[in-house]
């Protein structure tokens, strides 16, 4: 039977304690990337922060989403519509119409810019039209953007860069572009536009 002597037992001890503290403080020193920061002991025992609410992402892409005139679909199936070459009207003398078109953006995309694109030769009538954010339960509709036409240039166009909650959340609802025709031949729309920038880093998650 081999015997190990006492100095033996304490080389072998001393040298597995430095072989742990020079473990624990590479781990230590390392943050889960592998890069600088605050290290994991000085973070260790306290509660895990709360997810980040959802805001405006770093505008790293941009793209346009469009809508024509024809892809809409009147509010009311008694709408009276017609259309021009690819430009729709109201067929009514008495009766203003809305219609409506979904529009598909990317989730988390931030909307900068929404436009129309009409026909106004009515001097006292305009087009006029909003950007909603219509949530799954459809209560707290949101009302984005509002643009309307002014006076009876004719061809033409109105946009707004204002928009409130400009962050589309697609897990909670969607995107409508709704668009009011007067009863007037006169007044015609062609096509709404959405502006959007969005982020092209996905979390760690996803990848």
């Amino acid at each position: 039977m081999k015997h190990t002597r006492p100095f033996e037992i304490g080389m072998r001890v001393l040298v597995l304690a430095v072989l742990l503290v020079a473990g624990t403080s590479s781990s230590f020193a390392q943050t889960p990337g592998g890069g600088g920061g605050e290290s994991l002991s000085a973070s260790a025992g306290q509660a895990a922060a709360p997810a980040p609410a959802l805001g405006a992402p770093p505008l790293i892409g941009s793209g346009i989403v469009t809508k024509q005139a024809m892809e809409f679909e009147p509010f009311l199936p008694s709408a009276t519509l017609n259309h021009y070459v690819t430009w729709v009207y109201n067929t009514s003398t008495t009766t203003g119409y809305y219609i409506e078109g979904w529009l598909n953006l990317p989730h988390r995309a931030q909307v900068k810019n929404f436009v129309v694109y009409f026909y106004d030769a009515d001097p006292d009538r305009n087009i006029s039209a909003n950007l909603w954010f219509f949530p799954k339960n459809g209560v707290n509709v949101t009302n984005m953007a509002t643009v309307a036409s002014s006076g009876s240039a004719g061809y033409g166009y109105a946009q707004d860069t204002t928009i409130d909650n400009a962050v589309v959340d697609l897990t909670s609802g969607a995107l409508v572009a709704e668009v009011y025709l007067p009863p007037t031949a006169d007044i015609r729309l062609g096509i709404v536009r959405v502006d959007y920038g969005y982020d092209t880093m996905l979390p760690s998650i996803f990848k």
